[in-house]
């Protein structure tokens, strides 16, 4: 039995009702009141579906940027749409890792089986796992518009009128 690994926000839930609580977005705001509105993130129906198939022969961890803060949402959220899942770790308010750095660390930590695949919204982020660790990965686009290759939340503008959240999956080699 391996373990899959799955980014959650904008791989696995639709963050674009609350892209304006990013405090890249709005300085204003904060992360833990972004991380918060979690509860109104949509279901990314086909990374889903491959959790669930993984999951017959492989443990899923979901390895995420969101504070631990929304613990009790995320786990709710993921419950309500029946999303399996063995291990779920979630970045503290002191981390100061980078996302990537912070989900390649955890990786590195897992000791319970092979890391048979990453799935992850951002294309850099497969690319650094695929060539530090080694694993294959698999790269989601929702579909939101990004400017210079960088994450959306990371205060780009969505500014494709194609349908966001459709959760087309590109094989990131």
């Amino acid at each position: 039995m391996g373990i899959a690994v799955f980014d959650l926000d904008s791989t696995i839930a639709d963050t674009s009702p609350r892209h304006h609580l990013s405090p890249f977005v709005n300085p204003e705001e904060t992360w833990h009141s972004y991380a918060k509105a979690c509860a109104n993130d949509k279901p990314m129906w086909g990374t889903i579906e491959m959790i669930r198939t993984y999951s017959v022969l492989h443990k899923i961890h979901i390895v995420t940027g969101r504070r631990s803060t929304a613990r009790e949402e995320t786990i709710s959220w993921l419950d309500r749409y029946k999303v399996p899942w063995n291990c779920l770790r979630m970045r503290e308010e002191t981390d100061l890792y980078s996302n990537t750095d912070f989900k390649i660390d955890y990786m590195r930590s897992i000791q319970d089986g092979p890391i048979v695949l990453f799935v992850s919204d951002w294309s850099p982020e497969c690319q650094a796992v695929r060539n530090l660790l080694g694993v294959p990965s698999l790269c989601v686009n929702p579909e939101y518009s990004t400017k210079n290759g960088s994450d959306p939340t990371m205060g780009e503008q969505w500014d494709n009128p194609v349908s966001k959240g459709t959760n087309r999956l590109i094989y990131d080699r």
